[in-house]
């Protein structure tokens, strides 16, 4: 039996820096703040001369907005990827995490702790899984290519296996 080695290197981009939103009924699902935008923006302009093959993007508002800027610097489109929609897609509230980090929030804690204890937060089974296999899908089907996948938040590394404190914000 023969084996083969694939190349194909996926950079997980975290999102830029988003509004903050609380709302009562629906999904929160914020766009990018000003700073957010710039972030986005910066890193279109690092990564300029680099060959990208693709974009994936979660659906959700800020990583969409984060992987436009690189998409138009690369002439390049956004596939949307359902299935590395973060854990709080159905919240009907988004804080970003440095604003809890900064503040202590408990909410924090919680996640520093890896609990799940909102409402509207999918179960970690039920994140987990789809992000994991959309990760691996985009890798299979695009090897011997550099890639770029934007998500939300750090739950996704969580899924990795590494450690929490490689990306504790």
């Amino acid at each position: 039996m023969a084996a083969y080695l694939f190349h194909m290197e996926l950079l997980l981009i975290r999102h830029g820096l988003p509004i903050r939103r609380e709302i009562s009924n629906g999904r929160a699902d914020p766009e990018l703040s000003d700073d957010g935008h710039r972030q986005a923006e910066h890193l279109a302009k690092y990564l300029a001369a680099e060959q990208i093959h693709a974009i994936y993007a979660s659906p959700l508002l800020r990583a969409h907005q984060t992987a436009e800027h690189l998409a138009r610097s690369h002439g390049l489109d956004i596939v949307t990827d359902d299935g590395v929609a973060e854990y709080d897609r159905d919240s009907n509230e988004y804080v970003a995490v440095e604003e809890l980090k900064a503040s202590n929030d408990p909410r924090w804690q919680a996640m520093l702790a890896g609990e799940w204890g909102h409402p509207n937060l999918a179960e970690g089974t039920d994140f987990f899984y789809p992000n994991y296999t959309s990760i691996h899908r985009v890798t299979a089907a695009r090897s011997g290519e550099r890639n770029v996948l934007t998500l939300n938040e750090t739950y996704h590394l969580r899924g990795t296996g590494l450690p929490v404190g490689i990306y504790q914000g």
